[in-house]
Parts: structure tokens; sequence; C-alpha cells
């Protein structure tokens, strides 16, 4: 038997059944062997790891055998059952590290979800920092800019008309500024695709998600304070300045 990748490489567009395979028979000759039927690829070495093309050979011995069974229930609960049938066989077959398939898996991602894990917390610490140190920096700004907002009050400017173009000014530094972010977040997501497999390391739900959180941030840091000022007798600002 072949997997269907082995058939596509070797007979493209054509039925693979019939065909015929010559192997090395280790004596310098070779044995013709016919393809009874198709398999679907598997991923020997891991469910991050390329698919490859592959023979399956009928052996009258196996070295170090295993045995994968469906079924419908429990899975470990069949066990006792499995071992009978084995044993019926072959009394002195040991029957040994039976698991099921999910925690053979979980095992084998354990250290990448692990590290997955560790580097979303940090992700997450990450951006707290920065929604922080966003509302922090771009609310001391508009305080700078009280004595404007007074004047231009004072000029017969509507208020909320003023803190909004103050808001509008903060979201376009914003804006600048995640864009530049998400140019390297892209580039650096090549170092994370070793980690992943089955998703894609530039999810644009993701992506999208961060984007509007600053950006609602941003608004927050500047239509708050904005809107303070632009609330205070402009005669009052302007004597405090």
């Amino acid at each position: 038997m072949v997997n269907d990748m082995f058939a596509r490489q070797s007979w493209p567009n054509q039925d693979p059944l019939g065909k015929i395979v010559l192997l090395p028979d280790g004596k310098g000759g070779r044995l013709r062997w016919v393809v009874v039927g198709v398999t679907a690829g598997t991923r020997q070495f891991g469910p991050d790891s390329e698919g490859q093309a592959e023979i399956y050979l009928p052996e009258g011995e196996f070295r170090t055998p295993m045995l994968l069974v469906r079924t419908s229930g429990a899975p470990l609960s069949m066990l006792p059952t499995i071992e009978k049938q084995v044993w019926a066989i072959d009394k002195e077959q040991p029957v040994h590290d039976a698991d099921t398939m999910e925690n053979v898996l979980r095992e084998w991602i354990s250290q990448r979800r692990f590290t997955m894990i560790a580097l979303a917390v940090f992700a997450g610490v990450a951006l707290a920092l920065a929604s922080v140190g966003l509302y922090g920096v771009l609310a001391y700004s508009v305080s700078l800019r009280r004595r404007e907002i007074g004047v231009r009050v004072a000029l017969g400017a509507d208020p909320r008309s003023v803190a909004w173009l103050v808001v509008r000014q903060g979201l376009a530094l914003t804006l600048a500024g995640i864009a530049i972010g998400l140019a390297g977040a892209v580039a650096l997501t090549r170092l994370l695709a070793s980690l992943v497999f089955g998703v894609s390391t530039t999810d644009p739900v993701t992506f999208a998600g961060v984007a509007l959180l600053l950006l609602a941030v941003a608004a927050a840091a500047s239509y708050v304070p904005a809107r303070r000022a632009s609330r205070l007798d402009p005669a009052e600002v302007l004597r405090a300045e």
C-alpha cells in the first residue's frame, strides 16, 4: 500500500491500483510489489511535521509492534479486552505504554504549549503597559494644551468641537504608531512559526483586536482631559497661565 502523496508523485492523474513498485531486496536484486490500496497521508514525526511519500509493506515479524485501536467509548476502558485479544494470539507478548491519542498529542506539544502560554502572558503584560503608557502620554500632552483650549473656547469655539479636535490629533499619532507596530509585528511573527501549527501566525482578528484596543485607549486619553479642559472657565484658565 502507498499513501496519497506517493501516488500523486509517482503516477500523477492515474489510478495507482495495480501499479508495480520495484524495491531493493538487500541482495543486489529488486522485488516487485503490486499496489493494492492507497491510504491518507500521516505525520510520522509530530503534528507539525510535513507529510512524506510512504510505502507500507507486509512484514512477517515486527521488532517494535504498535497497535492502534479506534473505540466508540472511553479508550482505556477497552484495554482489558485488547490485552485478551493480544494474548489469545501470543501469550508471551507484553502489552505496555497504553495511552489515548489525546494524551500522546498533549505530551508531544506540552513544551511548546508552555512556551506559548509564557509568551501570551508576557504579551498581555506588554499590551497592558503599552495601554497605560499611551494613556499617560496622551493625557499629559493634552493637559499641556489647557491654555490653547481656553483660548479657543474664549474666542467662541464650541467646547465639544474643541474636544474632538484634540481627539482626532491624538488618534492620528496613535494610528501612525500602530501602523509601525503592526509592520514590526508581522516581520517578527516568522520567529513564532516553529512554535505553532495548524494556525496562522498573522491572525487578522488578533492584530485587529490589539489595534482597536489601543485606539480606544488613545481616544479616552485624548477626550477625557480635553473635555475637562473645555468645560473650565476660559478666564480662569488664562489667569492660571
